[in-house]
């Protein structure tokens, strides 16, 4: 099981590729929630914490760190397939997949691989 600081930086990444395109859709909204939903291990602290991160931009040095701040807690190969497969569901959670949102997505999996 991934430990909860892994969890929540992780969490935090998610939403900052979903704001990739520099808005979070209905579709993007619910599939934020959901995924993070099931995500272990989130208290209602952090989930306070991640609603934050929904409702307000993620803009590209805010997303850089906590990319930094995820490369570090990745211990296993079983957290960086959980890592990237969070990510490339939330891309593309609302059907369609920006040009900026495959930008954004590929340079975190760059960074965590």
């Amino acid at each position: 099981m991934a430990n909860s600081n892994l969890i929540i930086t992780l969490g935090k990444v998610i939403v900052a590729a979903a704001w990739a395109d520099g808005e979070i859709s209905n579709d993007e909204v619910n599939s934020l929630k959901d995924l993070l939903f099931h995500l272990p291990e989130l208290n209602a602290r952090q989930w306070a914490e991640l609603d934050m991160y929904i409702d307000y931009p993620v803009g590209p040095a805010e997303r850089a760190r906590l990319v930094d701040d995820l490369q570090k807690r990745i211990r296993s190969e079983r957290d960086r397939l959980l890592a990237i497969g969070a990510l490339e569901e939330v891309v593309g959670a609302d059907g369609q997949i920006t040009e900026s949102e495959k930008h954004v997505l590929n340079e975190i999996k760059t960074a965590i691989e």
